[in-house]
C-alpha cells in the first residue's frame, strides 16, 4: 500500500511524493518473487502516476536492491529531523529527487491518539500476536 506523502523544504515548499509501506509477503510464499512482484508494479504504477519518488521505511538489504537508497543521500530528514537506516527512498525517474530536500511527512491518516487506538483495540477482534523472524525491529 502507498499513500500520500510530502517533503517540505527550508522555505515550506512542498514536493509530494509517496509513502510505501513495507511489502509482506506470507512465509510460506516467500522466496518466490512475489515481493519483487509487488514492488516493480508497485514502482511502475507510481511512475505512470508522476510521483518524483517513494519513501519507505523497511529491511535496506532488501530494498536496495529495487534502488532505494538511505534519505541522507537526497537530505531529507524524518519530520522530527533523523535518519537511519530503515528511512530511504527511491527516484522514480533520473533527477527527480534532485531539487527535494527537506523533512518527510506521512500522511496525517496515519496521526492517531492513545485514545483512537485504545478504542480500536476493544472493538478489533481478538488475535494472538506472533513475531517472525523476518520482522524488522528498531530501538
Amino acid at each position: 500500500m502507498s499513500s500520500k506523502a510530502k517533503v517540505i523544504n527550508d522555505e515550506n515548499k512542498e514536493f509530494e511524493v509517496l509513502c510505501m509501506g513495507p511489502i509482506g509477503v506470507l512465509p510460506s510464499y516467500q522466496k518466490k518473487g512475489i515481493g519483487s512482484m509487488l514492488m516493480n508494479c508497485s514502482i511502475e504504477k507510481a511512475r505512470e502516476l508522476g510521483y518524483k519518488g517513494i519513501f519507505i521505511f523497511g529491511e535496506p538489504e532488501y530494498y536496495k536492491r529495487f534502488g532505494f537508497v538511505n534519505t541522507i543521500e537526497y537530505n531529507i530528514q524524518t519530520a522530527t529531523g533523523e535518519n537511519f537506516d530503515a528511512f530511504m527512498a527511491l527516484e522514480l525517474y533520473e533527477g527527480s529527487l534532485g531539487p527535494v530536500s527537506g523533512k518527510f511527512f506521512a500522511s496525517d491518516s496515519f496521526e492517531v491518539t492513545a485514545e483512537e487506538v485504545e478504542k480500536f483495540e476493544r472493538e478489533f477482534p481478538h488475535k494472538e500476536k506472533h513475531v517472525t523472524d523476518t520482522q524488522l525491529f528498531r530501538e
